[in-house]
């Protein structure tokens, strides 16, 4: 009998424990989204994914998948994904579409492993040159890519007239 007393104490024990810790989990998981509603609606935290608007279009080094030298020159829309990222994947048609319908080069970069990244290939390619990068690759470097997706246009005197994480970022196709 006391065997029994004892286990459903360590039981009640272990229940207890593990209700604080989910209440403990649940509050920063409530703080993590009011920080991450906060940055969406300033704009300014997140905005700065890649080089901002108004920087000159840095000298990129890098080939596409099929062997060419990336586009330097503008009118050239880029746009960075990664698999491994939902909002990426989440965004990647909207992509597509705006790449479709935008009246120059256009530059995709799947960013990862050539075997992880061969659907962003795939959807990025009708519309696009593109070329697959490790994390921190060349092309990521030089327009200092620090999230994802990360995009932008640049004009035809190689200045960046818009960039960020959504669509919304770019300027509408009527004014490129």
């Amino acid at each position: 009998m006391g065997f029994l007393v004892a286990a459903l104490v360590l039981v009640g024990a272990l229940v207890v424990v593990d209700l604080v810790l989910t209440l403990g989990v649940v509050r920063r998981l409530r703080e993590h989204s009011a920080l991450i509603s906060q940055a969406l609606e300033s704009g300014d935290r997140v905005a700065d994914f890649m080089l901002p608007t108004g920087t000159r279009l840095p000298e990129l080094r890098a080939t596409t998948v099929d062997g060419a030298p990336v586009p330097e020159q503008g009118p050239l829309l880029v746009g960075f994904f990664s698999p491994t990222c939902r909002a990426c994947v989440e965004r990647l048609p909207g992509f597509v579409d705006y790449a479709r319908a935008f009246d120059g080069r256009v530059l995709g970069v799947a960013v990862g492993a050539h075997e992880d990244v061969e659907d962003i290939v795939a959807r990025l390619r009708p519309v696009a040159e593109v070329a697959v990068e490790p994390a921190e690759g060349p092309l990521a470097t030089a327009l200092r890519v620090r999230g994802m997706p990360a995009m932008a246009v640049v004009d035809a005197d190689g200045v960046i007239v818009g960039s960020g994480y959504e669509l919304v970022a770019l300027p509408k196709l009527s004014t490129v």
